[in-house]
């Protein structure tokens, strides 16, 4: 079998994709915070300038991240009805994994044979 995976297992992979969507989050708040001190008189105008950079590359990353993965579609051989889901959010699969069990729900006629009474 393996080893038990943990939630610290998933956690690494999730962090992939979060961590752009967080890093836009943090670098529009610094910039909000440093114009609003630029506004206000607080800070220097130049000061706003390595925010608006860091923030277009944060920006810059999340749209990369978010178009290289929203194409990314799960298609079954089968068809069928989704049973059970295999993995989470966040972890990593390839090509070959096992992501879903899809089950057949049409109906099926078995044909067996029997014993006759005597």
């Amino acid at each position: 079998m393996g080893r038990q995976r943990t939630k610290n297992d998933r956690k690494a992979p999730y962090n992939l994709f979060v961590a752009p969507e967080s890093d836009l989050e943090t670098a529009q708040a610094n910039y909000d915070k440093q114009k609003f001190l630029v506004d206000s008189s607080f800070a220097a105008a130049s000061s706003l300038a390595a925010c608006e950079r860091a923030l277009s590359t944060a920006k810059a990353a999340y749209e990369s991240q978010r178009l290289a993965y929203a194409s990314v579609k799960a298609q079954s051989a089968a068809a069928g009805v989704v049973a059970e889901i295999l993995v989470e959010v966040g972890d990593l699969v390839s090509p070959s994994s096992s992501i879903a069990y899809v089950v057949d729900t049409d109906p099926m006629l078995l044909v067996a044979p029997t014993r006759t009474s005597r």
